[in-house]
């Protein structure tokens, strides 16, 4: 049982409950049953944790996660890390196993991550910037449609300063999608920029026309620094980053998918990828996060 669970009836809430022997789960130790004598429900002092049902190891899965959030790994790499972790090739987990537990915990994770405020800077301008990823729409052809398919992509606000990246998939990257993510990077980073960098893709204008912050533009056809020095160099490199992570995936049949692992990619990123411009730091405690985090603290 993990620590500071409270043993109650899932059903009448009743905090007094009678012994009923022990269930035997495969690959684990025996869990010990309770019976509510008022409702007549059981159940076990797993009931309460997300991991209640799962045949194999916390350890296990809490890795599998981590290899695929933090290092990139696909599938089959995972399989031989439980292999490994086993030392018997007659148990490990499947690919579909694997998969539905990189996206149930993956998600607590990412809901998790909203536990914490993160405050980014406002002095050194923050840099913004669009990628084209993946296909999965079907579309007509046109500039970025590949055998009848249209390739999505992401739009990110990143801080230069705390290393902070905000992403979000998109199907198109015009001036009301973007000017949305960028005012949903500043809810979530709790600041409001002087200066925003962005290169010359036409709808950043008519998205800045109304805003306090300043705007400053560098087109990467003439040059990759202009000429006050402003650049989007930064975000260019996350987005390098990005496609080596997701390379192993080759490609996403559903948006939904490709959102999820955008998502799961950020909060990765920002909580538990330490970077050197920071000193070793994470972007999160660069950001102000002063707790000790790991994965099984954003998903309880």
């Amino acid at each position: 049982m993990l620590k500071n669970t409270v043993i109650h009836c899932p059903v009448c809430l009743n905090l007094h409950y009678w012994k009923n022997g022990r269930e035997s789960r495969k690959f684990q130790p025996k869990v010990q049953k309770y019976i509510c004598p008022k409702c007549g429900k059981q159940f076990c002092e797993n009931t309460f944790t997300p991991f209640y049902y799962y045949k194999y190891p916390i350890y296990l899965i809490l890795g599998a996660v981590w290899l695929k959030g933090k290092e990139g790994y696909n599938i089959m790499q995972i399989r031989k890390y439980c292999v490994f972790a086993y030392l018997n090739k007659l148990f490990i987990p499947c690919y579909h196993t694997i998969t539905r537990w990189i996206q149930k915990f993956g998600d607590l994770i990412i809901k998790g991550s909203h536990k914490f405020s993160l405050k980014a800077s406002r002095w050194k301008p923050w840099q913004m910037d669009e990628m084209y990823s993946s296909r999965v729409l079907p579309a007509q052809k046109g500039k970025y449609v590949k055998k009848g398919k249209k390739q999505i992509g992401r739009a990110a606000v990143k801080d230069p300063v705390t290393q902070l990246c905000f992403m979000e998939s998109t199907k198109e990257q015009d001036n009301i999608t973007l000017n949305n993510i960028f005012q949903r990077a500043k809810t979530r980073f709790n600041q409001v920029p002087r200066t925003l960098t962005t290169d010359g893709h036409l709808p950043y204008e008519p998205m800045l026309k109304d805003e306090i912050t300043k705007h400053k533009l560098v087109l990467h056809n003439q040059e990759w620094k202009n000429k006050e020095g402003y650049h989007i160099n930064n975000i260019e490199n996350h987005w390098s980053q990005v496609r080596a992570w997701e390379r192993h995936a080759r490609g996403f049949k559903m948006f939904e998918t490709h959102q999820f692992y955008t998502k799961f990619y950020e909060v990765m990123y920002n909580f538990f990828r330490p970077n050197q411009r920071i000193k070793g730091l994470t972007p999160a405690q660069k950001a102000g996060v002063k707790e000790k985090l790991g994965l099984l603290s954003m998903i309880l």
